[in-house]
């Protein structure tokens, strides 16, 4: 049981949510401008701006990319081409044309004839 985290890990690569997780994450934080000091809206909706410190209860992430940071660091030895934003949009197409593909081909062999002769009419 010690060596499945890994086996889960690479199976996981074949896993279309996989890369499509990858991409809307950094689409949406990474060198995202808009993110950066975010103010905090308090719980008697006041709006607070946050310090260039974390301040605990008001301000978790200074940026898109200290998020990112954050939510991805458990993961270890990540792959440099993971990282790159239009491989991994491009692996979400390249995923579904070959299902595509490969449920064409399945189709197209014809069936056996003794497969065809047991459910015939």
């Amino acid at each position: 049981m010690l060596a499945s985290p890994n086996i889960y890990y690479y199976i996981n690569w074949f896993n279309i949510y996989y890369w499509a997780g990858w991409t809307l994450n950094f689409m949406e934080f990474q060198f995202n401008t808009d993110l950066v000091r975010v103010p905090h809206v308090s719980t008697n909706n006041t709006i607070e701006l946050c310090s260039a410190n974390i301040v605990p209860g008001k301000c978790m992430f200074l940026s898109g990319n200290h998020y990112l940071d954050q939510r991805f660091k458990d993961i270890k030895d990540i792959p440099e081409w993971s990282l790159i934003f239009w491989k991994n949009f491009a692996f979400i197409f390249i995923f579904a044309i070959g299902s595509y593909l490969i449920n064409t081909v399945i189709y197209v062999i014809p069936l056996p004839a003794s497969l065809k002769s047991k459910f015939r009419d």
